[in-house]
Order: structure tokens, then C-alpha cells, then sequence
């Protein structure tokens, strides 16, 4: 055996030198095995698997050594500390010493830091799953029985409408409360609100509200009431059924607090002064819902 630095004798490695002589120079090879100074290997299997992992760092080693010396230098600096300490106990840094105690404000910080983000995630993942969608809103029919203006100015209405609402959600219900309905004429409402009854809508389901909303000399001003008698005289009369109500979402067990709805649907029928029963819809796009 040939003398080695102390770095590569330390209790962390066992060193086998061998001289391979090779014509017509002589190189020598050096392996390591990275194990306990009391570790003792009995198969023959092991042996043999350790010795062709030891020619692989060994060879890594020597190309170290060979190219960048100043490495070495430092990993033997750092295994001479390591060696010093080990075998003086008393010289460990006091971070090493109070590795195992932490401290308990920092304990209890990490442990609400960690439950926030955890909520915060749960949370995240369930708004995911069971994401609320607005209901849609579409009138698909219109009947006028009543429709007249008189002095000084006043608007008598009698109209039903035929609205379907749709829940898109797949995994949420619909419950709508204190839901009122009623209809404006240029921005102007043309009939008290009516209270509907409540409603409670499954997923994925549409149901069919048909409203009859009246107005008995309803109070309007005279661009209104001037207004109303030129657009029947031409045929096409642009109205506005409003739906006004809250709302909640329910899924499984859980249910959501009430939230505000606010239904617009712009349609215009066709229409002339005097004629009573179904209109035709000229336009009839889909509702504008705001929550």
C-alpha cells in the first residue's frame, strides 16, 4: 500500500491502492468504497457489484485529481473539519447542537401558514367542481289583450309572456326567492310588479314561467304615451320584461347565500292599435342576466 493524504484515509472512505504496470508506462489505479469502517461483505455478489462501482468512482476521482486540483483541496479541507468535530464533540456550533429544538412560535406560524394554504386549496378545488353558472332566460311567446293609452296620459296594460328559464349547472340547483316581474315601455315601467311564486330549479332543467302582468292606468309621460301611438300605428312595438328577485345556489347539502338577480329581455312583437290574443316576436334574443 502507498501512502495517502489524510483526506483520503479518513474514517469516511477505506482506500485500496493497486499499481497496474502497463508497457511502456505505469499508471496507477485507485478505487474507494464509500462505507463504514466496520462493514463487513460475506457474498461473493455484493463484492463483485461494489468492486465495479468502486472502478467507476475511482476512475471519476483520478480525473478530479488530475484536472481540478483546487476541488480536492477544498473536499479535503471539509473532510479534515468534519473529521476534527466528530472526534470532539464539544467543538459542534451551537446550530448543530439545537438542531432538534425549533422554535415554538416559528412551529406554530408554519402550522397556520400550512392549514391557510390547504383551506385556501380545498376551497379552490370545490369552487372548481361545483362552479355556478347564471341562469339563462328566453321569452319564446307574447300575448296582448290590453294596450291602450288614454288622458292625461295613462297606459292600460294586460299582456302574458312566455319565458323559459334554463340552469346549465350539472352538479348545482337553482332556488329563486320573492322573483317579480313586470314590463317598461322606453325605459318606463307600464305595469306594477307582480310577485311570483318561488321556484326551485333542478340541474340541467328548464322550466316555463308564463306571467300575466296588468297595469290599470299606469301613470306615464306624454313622449311615452305619444310614443306608444306611433309605434303601433307603424306595426312594431319594442318592449322590456324585467324579472327582479334573489337567488341561491344549492349543491348536496350546501347551500350558498342569497345573491341578487337582475333578468332584462328586449323583444320586440308586432302589433297594432286595437289587436288582442298571441303576437308575433320579431326579435327575441336571449335575456341579459345580471347577479
Amino acid at each position: 500500500m502507498t501512502q495517502l493524504d489524510p483526506f483520503l484515509s479518513s474514517s469516511i472512505f477505506v482506500p485500496f491502492v493497486t499499481y497496474v504496470h502497463s508497457s511502456p508506462s505505469d499508471f496507477f489505479f485507485v478505487s474507494y468504497i464509500y462505507t463504514h469502517t466496520h462493514t463487513h461483505t460475506h457474498s461473493l455478489v455484493v463484492f463483485t457489484t461494489h468492486a465495479l462501482l468502486n472502478s467507476l468512482l475511482s476512475l471519476y476521482f483520478l480525473y478530479i485529481l488530475e484536472h481540478y486540483p483546487k476541488y480536492y483541496k477544498i473536499a479535503f479541507l471539509m473532510a479534515k473539519e468534519h473529521q476534527r468535530k466528530e472526534n470532539n464533540p464539544h467543538l459542534l456550533g451551537t446550530k448543530e447542537k439545537g438542531a432538534g429544538h425549533k422554535n415554538p412560535r416559528h412551529a406554530l406560524f408554519t402550522f397556520i401558514t400550512t392549514f391557510l394554504l390547504l383551506a385556501g386549496l380545498a376551497v379552490l378545488i370545490v369552487w372548481l367542481i361545483y362552479r355556478p353558472h347564471k341562469p339563462r332566460f328566453t321569452v319564446v311567446g307574447a300575448a296582448v289583450y290590453d294596450l291602450n293609452t288614454t288622458s292625461p296620459p295613462f297606459i292600460s296594460t294586460s299582456m302574458q309572456f312566455t319565458i323559459f328559464t334554463r340552469n346549465p349547472n350539472r352538479r348545482v340547483s337553482i332556488m329563486y326567492d320573492k322573483l317579480t316581474a313586470y314590463v317598461s315601455y322606453r325605459n318606463q315601467a307600464i305595469t306594477p310588479p307582480l310577485l311570483l311564486p318561488s321556484l326551485y330549479q333542478e340541474k340541467r332543467s328548464t322550466v316555463v314561467m308564463s306571467p300575466v302582468l296588468v297595469g290599470a292606468g299606469v301613470p306615464v309621460s306624454v313622449e311615452v304615451s305619444d310614443g306608444l301611438v306611433m309605434d303601433e300605428a307603424y306595426g312594431v312595438v319594442a318592449l322590456r320584461v324585467v324579472l327582479l328577485g334573489r337567488l341561491r345556489w344549492k349543491a348536496g347539502g350546501i347551500k350558498t347565500g342569497r345573491y341578487g338577480v337582475y333578468v332584462k329581455c328586449d323583444i320586440v312583437v308586432g302589433l297594432k292599435k286595437g289587436f288582442v290574443g298571441p303576437v308575433p316576436l320579431l326579435g327575441s334574443p336571449q335575456c341579459k342576466v345580471d347577479i
